[in-house]
Parts: structure tokens; sequence; C-alpha cells
């Protein structure tokens, strides 16, 4: 990486940490300043990743802009549909930048086999929780949990553990996300906040990394 990407990296990881300290006490409207500003910071290193990556660049840019745009449209007090809708964005933007780096059927066979262990135990149980008090919000959800799972299976594809183990990461921030507005709680909000911004900074160092 050069070192404009490892000068925004580090300040992005710095203002990660302030958001979950924020997130930790429930300090809400910190949050409106704190909880876009990792986002942003990648956002500027990503674009300086050189050499240029063309559409595999482009894409991760897209996703990471769309990320930002949930992260915004979730700050505390929001409804989860916009956001919801940004984040979806996001997991589009990321299955296609993954595609454009397909190359690995033993990494597209660990993806799917880490699905076929985690989704069975995780989704029916926030399905049912989504139609029992957000009947609207059923189908939405699934096509994300649907999109989570694409999401992770085309990270395989790159044979990539960095991009692989983002997804994963991804698909355990979002999972605890839903667990915690449908089922009940499971363990902190900070939590679903550093298990997404450490998976946003794999798929950096990812990018990073392609030769």
């Amino acid at each position: 990486m050069t070192p404009l990407v490892w000068v925004l990296a580090g300040a992005a990881a710095l203002a990660s940490l302030v958001d979950w300290r924020a997130t930790a006490r429930g300090a809400d409207r910190v949050r409106h300043r704190t909880k876009p500003a990792p986002m942003v910071l990648l956002i500027g290193a990503a674009a300086a990743v050189q050499p240029w990556h063309g559409w595999t660049q482009v894409l991760l840019l897209a996703a990471f802009a769309a990320s930002l745009a949930g992260d915004v449209l979730l700050l505390p007090g929001r409804p989860l549909g916009p956001g919801l809708a940004a984040f979806l964005g996001a997991h589009v933007a990321f299955v296609a930048a993954f595609v454009t780096q397909a190359s690995s059927v033993a990494g597209t066979l660990f993806a799917a086999a880490m699905l076929v262990v985690v989704l069975p135990l995780a989704a029916p149980p926030l399905l049912r929780a989504v139609r029992r008090q957000s009947p609207g919000l059923s189908i939405p959800v699934g096509t994300y949990i649907a999109a989570l799972a694409a999401l992770a299976l085309t990270a395989g594809t790159t044979g990539s553990p960095w991009a692989l183990g983002g997804a994963a990461l991804f698909l355990a921030s979002d999972l605890l996300l839903g667990w915690r507005a449908f089922v009940g709680p499971v363990l902190k909000e900070w939590h679903v906040m550093a298990t997404y911004h450490v998976a946003q900074f794999a798929f950096l160092v990812w990018l990073a990394g392609l030769s």
C-alpha cells in the first residue's frame, strides 16, 4: 500500500475506535459525527490504492459509498428500511467486485461450507421473529440475507483470505444486528460496529493486495 493509503487507513482505524467507544457509551448524539467518519476515510484510502484496478476498484468504491449511506441512514433513532436498502446496494457492488477476480474453486467450496453451517442456525429464527414483529420487512430481510450469502460465496471465489474473512465478519455483523433488532439482546452494539469496520478494512487490504 502507498503511504497515503496507510495514512488514511490509520486515520480510519482511529475513527473506528472512537465510534466503538461512543457506541459502547450510548452517546447517540456524538455518533452522528463518529459513525460516518471511518467509511469516509476508507473511501479515500480505496481511491488512493495504486496501481488502479479498473472495474474492481470502481465497484469496491461504490460498495464503500453505499455502506457510508447505510451508516448515515441507520444512525440511532432512524428506521431500518432505508439503511437496509443502502447496504443491499453495497452488497450488490461487493459481489460484482469479487466476481471480477473470481478464480478459486477451493475458496468457493470453503465459503459454501461456512454458509451451510451458519445460515440454517441463524436465518430461520431471525426470519420468524421478523414475521412476528414487522411482517412488511420479511421479504426485504430475506432478500438481504440472500445477498449476504452471495457476498460470502463470491468472496470465496477470489481465493483471498482477506476477502473471505471480511465477508464472514460482515455476515456476523449483520446477523448480530438483525438478532438484536428482532430476536433479543446478543453481545453489545459496539461488537456489531467492530465486526463491520474490520470487515471493511479487510476488503481494503484485499484491493490493495491485488497484482
